[in-house]
């Protein structure tokens, strides 16, 4: 990612995830991306991961060894 616009992207990808209700679809444990897809019923699970990639390189969602996305403090 490009430093100088590092800032802008994390900032709309957390809005992007917020509009889509991530963190309370998380709420009942941890899931994959196309599991996390298809309960909040998205057509591209691989667009999402991407995003939850990114999120949670910057610790605000954590991914575990098999793939599957949970809260962390920040979410």
């Amino acid at each position: 990612v490009f430093p100088k616009y590092s800032g802008f992207i994390l900032s709309r990808a957390i809005y992007a995830i917020t509009r889509l209700k991530v963190a309370e679809a998380l709420n009942s444990g941890p899931l994959s991306s196309s599991e996390l897809a298809k309960k909040l019923q998205l057509q591209h699970a691989s667009g999402l991961e991407r995003v939850l990639n990114f999120l949670a390189s910057k610790s605000i969602f954590a991914k575990s060894e098999a793939g599957h996305f949970s809260h962390t403090k920040l979410s």
